[in-house]
């Protein structure tokens, strides 16, 4: 059972008293009491509950601080949760963004008694101006078609009430429709022969089951949205199409725009005074026949070195062992020769069984940048050898910026190239920042050489967009601060064991320091890292996550090129599955000398495109 509490109402020197939370059983311990014992337990009693009801207000606050901290949402953990009184002392919980002193001061809340009352200060939030008003929610395109739907009132009368205009709300429907399209050609008899009407020239897909605005639907999904193929059929064409036949239609769709990577290059390369150079790995499943015959055909995007690849010098044939040569001696009989026929055919069967065996192959995907004109070429090989390098960059003469693979190195030492090298500051810093470890105590030479290292980047940040004048005075700031940089590395250096995690790290910067230093000497156009040709990797990198492979050796220059025309697309805000169904439509027609009209930075559509002209 619960207690039952009562009132005693004192009457003092013409002053009512009241005290509260008084259980019944107490009543005769307030009998026989003077007048100044029975005020000062009044009041005392008073004190101690206005001081518990304070106490608890803070603990609220406080509980409501770290719940927030524990349990909000991320972009409101740095929020802080004060109290503000109003006129009516009624206090109400708010949040509002200060400082770090500030949630300090509110994890441990100072008491300040005035008047014996607990006061808490609280700031006001200040309002956030914007440059320009919200826009609100952006409309529904007017273009698109409107399909009216009506609610009617159950009970409108006509005869007393009288219609207003109606309450309009718009939402958009995505529906995929599916419609099958059936080419009827005319068939007659002329003078005793039956002719019957051509396809149409320039459709690429007249004997495919799948149109051109269902492939361009499919490679936006797979290479833009980095859907499996596998994940599509499921979604799409489960119960429409088999999977050979989508992954065939595909690889005929690559085959088709085969002409524009060449020209890509070309364009990536035109004009140029700085491109960005980057790798990264990917897997293929593949064969060791078809491995092999990606690597040795020498018809890959026109390249005319009688059956060499890039990267590798022809391999020559490898003789025999004498044990394994046929016999030609007449001293041989006959059951002998039958023998070993019998043997070389077990051999052979077994190499064409073991290279029919799909096999796990890493490659390699070439970035190449152009960031003044906005342009990028993504190239797929099978090895990552410097020959792939070489080639990309062909007669270019001028600024590169990349990592310190051994392959760009020999380049630039290359003088016949007229490569100028620089190397990614960013490189060498993820060096220091990965000996940063949680709940261990910071190596004061690594800290020391993050510090220098962003005290480069603080310059570059200042001079950036500014006049040739004061670019100069920021990067004579940078000298002065690698040559003090070099000076502490080679120092500091001493102190380590060769094959110490830091020792590595400052080799990384002493072994190319004179590429390292080389973005001081072009000034608007050096570069401190490569973190530009970085970020066109992570489409990649999501499409390798979201996949397990790339296909056949030989679909993953295919993947390459689409990938190349996606992220160009993205780069001038083109639509990539409009630009497909036009450009396919278009590009065997197409004036070979003109090709570079249909990549995506100079592409303009053309509604005659999509209409098919049948042959004469």
């Amino acid at each position: 059972m619960g207690k039952f509490y009562d009132f005693i109402v004192v009457e003092l020197h013409n002053t009512i008293y009241i005290c509260t939370m008084v259980e019944p059983r107490h009543y005769s311990a307030f009998k026989g009491l003077s007048e100044d014992t029975l005020i000062a337990e009044i009041m005392s009693r008073d004190q101690s509950i206005d001081n518990l009801l304070e106490t608890v207000d803070k603990l609220k606050i406080q509980l409501n601080y770290f719940t927030k901290k524990t349990f909000a949402s991320a972009s409101e953990k740095s929020s802080v949760i004060l109290a503000n009184e109003t006129q009516n002392n009624d206090t109400y919980l708010t949040y509002e963004e200060v400082g770090q002193d500030s949630q300090d001061k509110l994890a441990n809340p100072p008491n300040n008694n005035v008047d014996g009352k607990s006061e808490i200060i609280a700031t006001e939030k200040p309002k956030r101006k914007y440059k320009q008003p919200h826009p609100g929610r952006s409309a529904l395109l007017d273009q698109l078609e409107r399909r009216h739907i009506y609610i009617n009132i159950d009970d409108f009368d006509p005869a007393r009430d009288r219609s207003l205009a109606p309450l309009k709300s718009e939402k958009l429907v995505l529906v995929f429709e599916y419609y099958v399209e059936v080419t009827n050609r005319q068939c007659i008899i002329r003078d005793g022969l039956k002719i019957v009407a051509p396809f149409p020239e320039n459709h690429p897909f007249y004997k495919h089951k799948l149109a051109v605005q269902s492939l361009g639907l499919l490679a936006m999904m797979r290479y833009q949205l980095h859907v499996p193929c596998y994940r599509l059929h499921q979604l799409l064409l489960k119960n429409t199409s088999g999977y050979n036949t989508m992954l065939e239609s595909m690889s005929r769709l690559q085959e088709l725009l085969k002409p524009l990577d060449h020209v890509m290059l070309s364009e990536v390369k035109k004009n140029a005074k700085l491109l960005n150079i980057d790798e990264v790995p990917f897997d293929s499943l593949d064969s060791q026949e078809g491995f092999d015959a990606f690597k040795n055909r020498s018809d890959l995007l026109g390249w005319e070195n009688a059956g060499k690849y890039p990267e590798e010098e022809q391999q020559e044939k490898k003789e025999l062992p004498e044990s394994e040569k046929p016999s030609s001696s007449k001293e041989s009989s006959t059951e002998d020769q039958g023998a070993s026929k019998i043997k070389n055919k077990e051999k052979n069967s077994e190499n064409k069984e073991s290279n029919k065996k799909k096999q796990i192959n890493t490659g390699r995907l070439w970035v190449l940048l152009n960031e003044a004109a906005s342009l990028v070429y993504i190239f797929s090989s099978m090895t990552r050898k410097a020959n792939i390098a070489e080639w990309l960059l062909g007669d270019y003469a001028g600024l590169v910026i990349a990592d310190a693979y051994p392959g760009y190195l020999s380049i630039a030492r290359n003088k016949s190239m007229k490569i100028i090298l620089m190397l990614c500051w960013a490189h060498a810093r993820r060096r220091f920042t990965a000996l940063v470890l949680p709940n261990k105590s910071i190596d004061p030479v690594v800290k020391e050489a993050i510090r220098r290292i962003g005290e480069l980047y603080k310059i570059e940040k200042n001079i950036k967009g500014k006049s040739a004048e004061e670019i100069f005075m920021g990067r004579q700031e940078s000298i002065q601060l690698l040559i003090s940089f070099k000076c502490f590395l080679e120092e500091k250096r001493k102190l380590y064991t060769p094959k110490d995690a830091v020792t590595e790290a400052i080799d990384y910067l002493l072994n190319h320091w004179e590429f390292f230093i080389e973005y001081t000497n072009h000034g608007n156009l050096g570069l401190l890292d490569n973190n530009s040709c970085e970020r066109k990797i992570r489409p990649i990198t999501i499409n390798r996550k979201n996949t397990m492979f790339f296909g056949s050796a030989e679909r993953s220059t295919g993947a390459a090129l689409m990938l190349t025309l996606v992220e160009n697309c993205r780069l001038h805000s083109v639509n990539f599955m409009n630009y497909i169904n036009d450009v396919v439509l278009r590009i065997q027609t197409h004036p070979k000398d003109k090709l570079e009209e249909l990549l995506p930075h100079k592409w303009k559509p053309i509604e005659s495109s999509t209409t098919i002209k049948p042959t004469g």
